[in-house]
């Protein structure tokens, strides 16, 4: 301590200013005032080798601090500056603050204890800011208060500002966070401008030395403390933290993006604990830190992309706060679909959320928590080991492992069977939608050898197949995903919500040719959720799936798919082989599934073609499947233990005979579970079918101990095509190819393993539509008619009776022996009755007769000579349909039939029944088959339905388009054609803004005549969204005038059928990208 005053530190300054090796000057304790800082902040300005000076506890006021301040601009020596305890107000502080934004080389500033408010330390906070070098700055340094630079709340707020923006001044955080936490907070509330520092996560992250760790292990570079890590584990005791919720629901919860604060909440020390490790560990932050960044202040959602995600929905999974439980959030989009899924699980007056058979609900029990995951659409429930879907994909037992495969199918099926006993149907059965409920036993790790460390054990390694061997495991399988449920009522209509690659196709047929329309949806049937396991059973057991799907949304791909799914009978044998036995080559490395009992192949077929019938009708149950079909007998409790092994038992003559029993039992059962669900098939055979009928090749032995064991394995056919061998071959083939090409079979004799009548009848019944081909001598065969009429007996029972059922296919080309009304019926033959002279004979004199006469008349073609021959062909034609019909009676009598009655049978049906030309051009031919399939109630991939848009009086234009059109004109239409004509924009906008239209594809037609560009420009009778779809999207095809009205030099007629066909052909791609 001296009595140095202004005079004595103006001459240092001068001094100072050609010193070129002082680099300390301490002048701490003595009467330096303004004056005296003047000169000193002028030698500082031309000096460059001074590091340290202290002016601590003067008189230096905001004059002095200015001049010091323009010292501080130019020097670049000076490192230490010590001016605490002085009378620097807010102008001297402006001087500091803006020689601090100059200057390179000052790192520490001393000013504690000064006369400094809120705008002296804005200014030294900017200064601050523009520094690069400071490493220390203390202003406050009182762990109780303020200092005494007698500020108001707005100059605390200064100085939180002062250390917030230069990125090394942490010295006080440490020890201080409750102070430098309210600087923060006084800050943010009487500076807005402050917010965006705030907002930047960086800025909390900045990184220095606390303090708390000076002469520890803690303070050295490699450890230095970042800022928001020391604010959250500051003590202002051993057992007392420091900084209070406040500050983290003020400043990080609503400045920071919560992106941006996750990450912070992240961020490790370089003790590698995390921000949020120690706001847990802080008494006053723990609660805050637990609900920070949760989704409902209560799930912890898992990082990454949602488990699933749908155009209906999203699933997260999360972690409950509250609960330390894994748990799924299922958000959805739609608020009608999520009310269903709601209402779903309202079963009965006790209310709830849990519905038997399917995941329950959580936290809905506390009507407010319940009202804010309504308003936000989301559903809780715990969370799943793993999908189905997962499952299958993942697990190698799909086609393979068929315990496995048996084990999960039996507990689906017992959730909907559950489902439906609550009065619902799921409505969307498929893998995603089954969700395994506990963990699976892992295999790969063995957790039964000594020496603390997990093995793998040498089965596994030696394991050729991949598939686990301890048996299948003990897991429980629930349904999710309720909102295309609905009740089981007579009334009640299902949702729109359908995923295609697992619907049935009554709801294909909905869902494709209708476009959802409510109006014209099905009604609920517990038989769509028995469709939905057949086709998961099947893909189970075969590892295929039953048509292609797309992966991201379970709907069904291509056009011909869904032809096939509307128009699905029974599932065919070639997908039904793909559930088989594996062949193994002695290695156990084939492929297939590993049988567990005599007949589980077969077994598991049966139950796969019972689920998948078209008609809802003829499905298995859900009761008969679990309590009945042997497929499950394993999995019931009277039959838990596994039968004795088949080929144990048959080693002795006894055993043979009870292993057949076994199997005759086994089959009698099946034949019996048939008999429930396919009643009418078996009733309609009854001893028409013996002797015993024959099996086709791919029949097994499950089948072989019952006489009428072919009635379970029978193929279903779209159509039956019956003809005549010789005459009709041809057409036939035809019709079976073109047939197969819409997605359509036919039964046909040339495929049959024999003709009998006992086949000839199981084709008939398991046909859906029967179609007699008619040539000259069809009606004369005795198979021809004896089909007919057992389509008769089957069909005239049937909804729509015989006119729908029976269809008849006419050969008219005089070429191909025609078929003529009138002439090649038996019925219409005359009993050629003369004396004793046999038929054979006359037949053989009439043909001699005719002969002459047709060389008569090729000699003399006279009318005379005609009528002649006229009656000579007509004679002779009489005599052998006579002949015909002789035979035909005698041949059904020995067949058993009654030839009167088959006669008139056959006779009134082609009275009834449609008649189609066969048409032999392959244009003609698309278009006959499209005929008999839309006759049949059956969908062809080409049929389109057009819908014309135009002027409400339409000119000739749109009115040579509605005729060319007329056949595909009609409601539910699937492709519009707009006529673009002068002044027709007003009504076109009407119609395509109709709900009926506004979703449909466009083509549009522009007469050239009447509309051009310049009425595209004149649109201000169209919303934006109908001149978009119009003229940005769509070309238009000019519709041109015909020959009769122009110049006869032109050639024109050609161009009009070009656009009708170009219109075709449009039409037919857009519908099929519809399909």
């Amino acid at each position: 301590m001296n009595q140095i005053g202004d005079a004595g530190a103006a001459a240092l300054g001068k001094a100072l200013a050609k010193s070129k090796t002082l680099s300390t000057l301490t002048l701490e304790s003595n009467d330096i005032g303004d004056d005296g800082a003047v000169g000193l902040g002028r030698g500082l300005a031309q000096n460059n080798s001074l590091n340290i000076l202290k002016l601590y506890r003067n008189e230096i006021g905001d004059e002095g601090a200015i001049e010091l301040g323009k010292g501080l601009a130019k020097n670049n020596s000076l490192t230490d500056l010590n001016l605490s305890v002085n009378a620097i107000g807010d102008l001297g502080a402006a001087g500091l603050g803006e020689g601090l934004g100059k200057n390179k080389s000052l790192t520490s500033l001393e000013l504690e204890f000064n006369e400094i408010g809120y705008e002296g330390a804005v200014a030294l906070g900017r200064g601050v800011g523009k520094h690069s070098s400071l490493l220390e700055f203390s202003y406050v340094d009182c762990p109780q208060g303020f200092g005494f630079n007698k500020m108001s709340p707005p100059g605390i707020a200064a100085v939180a500002e002062l250390l917030l923006l230069h990125k090394n001044s942490l010295a006080t955080v440490g020890t201080n966070a409750h102070i430098f936490a309210t600087f923060v907070l006084v800050l943010d509330k009487e500076d807005p401008e402050m917010h965006s520092l705030f907002a930047d996560h960086e800025l909390w992250l900045q990184v220095g030395v606390s303090d708390a760790y000076e002469g520890t292990m803690f303070a050295d570079e490699e450890n230095k403390l970042p800022l928001v890590h020391a604010l959250f584990d500051c003590h202002q005791t051993t057992t007392h933290f420091s900084l209070q919720q406040r500050f983290c629901e003020e400043i990080i919860a609503k400045r920071l993006l919560l992106r941006d604060g996750l990450l912070m909440m992240e961020a490790e020390d370089s003790g590698g604990r995390s921000v949020r490790s120690l706001a847990l560990t802080n008494q006053n932050t723990k609660e805050w830190a637990k609900t920070y960044g949760t989704y409902l202040d209560r799930y912890s959602v898992a990082k990454g992309p949602p488990v699933h995600e749908s155009k209906t929905c999203a699933v997260h999974y999360a972690t409950d706060i509250q609960t330390n439980k894994a748990v799924a959030l299922k958000i959805m989009r739609d608020k009608e679909q999520y009310a269903r899924e709601i209402s779903a699980r309202d079963i009965s007056s006790e209310g709830g959320a849990s519905l038997a058979g399917c995941l329950p609900l959580l936290h809905r029990e506390d009507p407010d928590f319940a009202a804010r995951l309504d308003d936000e659409q989301c559903l809780v429930m715990p969370q799943g080991s793993r999908s189905l879907f997962e499952a299958i994909n993942t697990e190698r037992f799909a086609g393979r492992d068929l315990q496995k495969v048996r084990t999960i199918a039996y507990k689906i099926a017992l959730a909907i069977q559950d489902l439906h006993n609550s009065g619902r149907i799921h409505g969307d059965i498929k893998p995603r939608n089954a969700v395994r409920v506990v963990p699976s036993k892992q295999h790969t790790f063995s957790y039964d050898e000594t020496g603390g460390r997990v093995q793998v054990p040498d089965a596994w390694r030696q394991n050729v197949t991949g598939e686990q061997l301890n048996g299948p495991p003990d897991e429980e399988w629930q349904l999710i995903d309720l909102d295309a449920s609905a009740r089981i009522l007579n009334t009640q209509r299902v949702t729109e919500k359908v995923s295609t690659g697992y619907a049935a196709p009554e709801l294909a047929q909905w869902h494709f040719l209708h476009q959802a329309r409510a109006d014209k949806a099905p009604t609920v049937s517990a038989a769509l959720d028995v469709w939905g396991f057949g086709v998961v059973l099947y893909q189970m057991l075969s590892g295929t799936k039953l048509f292609m799907v797309d992966e991201s949304d379970d709907n069904l791909v291509h056009g011909r798919d869904k032809t096939e799914l509307m128009n699905w009978l029974a599932l065919d044998d070639e997908r039904l082989e793909r559930i088989k036995e594996r062949e193994t080559n002695g290695m156990g490395k084939g492929d297939g599934l590993r049988p567990d009992g005599a007949d589980a192949i077969e077994a598991a077929r049966d139950l796969v073609r019972l689920c998948l019938r078209g008609d809802p009708t003829e499905r298995i149950t859900m009761t008969q499947i679990i309590e009945d079909h042997p497929f499950f007998d394993f999995m019931r409790p009277q039959n838990s233990c596994r039968p004795d092994n088949d080929e144990d038992v048959a080693t002795s003559g006894a055993g043979r005979d009870e292993h057949r029993k076994k199997k005759m039992r086994f089959s009698r059962r099946v034949l019996s579970l048939h008999k429930l669900v396919v009643p009418r098939r078996f009733s309609l055979f009854g001893r028409t079918t013996s002797p015993r009928l024959s099996r086709d090749d791919h029949t097994g032995d499950f089948y072989a101990d019952h006489g009428h064991n072919e009635l379970t394995e029978l193929s279903t056919y779209h159509f039956f095509l019956s003809h005549m061998q010789k005459q009709a071959a041809g057409i036939v083939k035809n019709l079976a190819f073109g047939l197969e090409r819409y997605q359509m079979s036919a039964w046909t004799e040339m495929r049959a393993a024999e003709v009998t009548l006992a086949s000839l009848q199981r084709g008939v019944l398991s046909s859906q539509r029967f179609v007699l081909v008619l040539t000259r001598d069809a009606l004369f065969r005795p198979f021809c008619l004896a089909g007919l009429k057992f389509a008769i007996d089957y069909f005239s029972s049937m909804p729509g009776g015989l006119q729908e059922h029976i269809i008849f296919i006419v050969e008219e080309d005089q070429r191909f022996s025609p078929w003529h009304t009138g002439i090649d019926e038996p019925w219409y033959a005359v009993d050629w009755e003369e004396g004793n002279v046999d038929l054979d004979d006359e037949i053989a004199s009439a043909g001699d007769f005719l002969r002459s006469c047709q060389t008569q008349y090729n000699s003399e073609q006279t009318s005379s000579r005609r009528k002649q021959l006229d009656e000579a062909t007509a004679k002779a034609r009489s005599l052998r349909r006579t002949r015909d019909t002789r035979q035909l009676r005698e041949t059904l009598e020995n067949l058993n039939f009654d030839p009167d009655e088959v006669f008139g049978l056959a006779e009134d049906a082609l009275s009834l029944c449609k008649r189609i030309p066969y048409r032999r051009r392959l244009f003609e031919e698309g278009a006959m088959l499209r005929a008999l399939a839309d006759h049949a109630g059956f969908q062809s991939d080409s049929e389109i339905a057009i819908e014309l848009v135009a002027k409400l009086n339409m000119n000739a234009t749109a009115s040579v388009l509605a005729s060319l059109f007329q056949d595909a004109i009609h409601e539910g239409s699937s492709v519009v054609i707009v006529v673009l004509e002068q002044d027709c924009l007003g009504d076109v906008h009407d119609a395509l803004t109709s709900e009926r239209l506004s979703g449909l594809p466009l083509l549009a037609v522009a007469d050239e005549s009447t509309f051009n560009a310049a009425d595209a420009e004149h649109v201000g009778t169209c919303s934006q969204e109908v001149q978009s779809r119009l003229f940005d999207h769509l070309e238009l095809l000019a519709w041109r005038t015909d020959a009769e009205v122009r110049d006869g030099v032109y050639m024109v007629g050609h161009e009009q059928p070009a656009l009708i066909d170009e219109l075709c052909s449009r039409a037919a791609k857009l519908r099929r990208s519809q399909l």
